[in-house]
């Protein structure tokens, strides 16, 4: 006689116990063919020919480190001196400045607010840096300085993303995933590209948009770790069951 399934859940409770063992019953193949092939690594193997590990050219670097720090003092007070606005500072802001331009922070008459920091010159470079990084300042000359970079947005959330994935538009994905797309990934069964955050993102406006895939497949969405508690959460497996089953 075939065992007929239940066609309904509530009528799992009519269920015959000889169809239930001879259902279950079923299954468990299958759970020992899955043990069989992890022990042999056949998963491994599938795993290995990932795309992560061939990349368009050799790169030469290995790694990346990007420290991106929310909420940090403005760029005006640490590595970007402006002699203009110390000349300006307390004058009306020139008209040729504010022409076209639309920003709800600027109303009335706003006036020129240059730095209270003092800037020095360090290093053979002589690059400027402010009495807040002094001891950046005495390596300057392994740092390479940009100051050609600008945008013309204020907003929070957008200003990140335009940081860290190019474009203040939602969808593009983030420095970190190029990254680990350009230099693929040295191990298989590791993620390539992991987030660190500090007091649990809080502050991050831009959330998990910063360290989002995009539109790459989602291997290179980056990993996060936790500051306090499991760092991965939902990593181990339940108490008493192996990683085969």
């Amino acid at each position: 006689m075939t065992p007929k399934l239940a066609a309904h859940p509530a009528s799992a409770a009519f269920l015959a116990r000889r169809e239930f063992l001879t259902t279950a019953a079923s299954g468990l193949g299958a759970i020992g063919l899955g043990a069989t092939l992890d022990d042999d690594g056949v998963f491994a193997a599938g795993a290995s020919s990932d795309t992560t590990s061939r990349t368009h050219f050799a790169p030469r670097a290995k790694s990346c480190i990007f420290i991106f720090m929310a909420g940090a003092p403005s760029q005006l007070d640490l590595f970007d001196p402006k002699p203009a606005m110390q000349k300006l500072h307390g004058e009306p802001v020139p008209g040729s400045f504010l022409a076209g331009l639309e920003d709800p922070l600027i109303k009335g008459s706003a006036r020129v607010f240059a730095s209270p920091r003092t800037f020095l010159r360090y290093g053979e470079s002589g690059t400027e840096y402010s009495d807040y990084v002094p001891h950046l300042g005495g390596v300057g000359d392994h740092a390479c300085m940009v100051r050609s970079v600008y945008t013309d947005v204020a907003n929070h959330h957008p200003a990140q993303l335009i940081m860290n994935c190019g474009t203040n538009l939602w969808g593009h994905p983030s420095f970190g995933s190029w990254v680990s797309w350009g230099l693929g990934n040295a191990a298989d069964n590791m993620p390539g590209f992991v987030v660190l955050l500090s007091n649990s993102g809080h502050g991050v406006d831009g959330g998990a948009s910063l360290w989002s895939n995009g539109f790459l497949p989602s291997i290179y969405r980056g990993t996060t770790f936790r500051s306090k508690g499991d760092p991965i959460l939902h990593l181990a497996n339940p108490e008493g069951m192996t990683r085969g089953v």
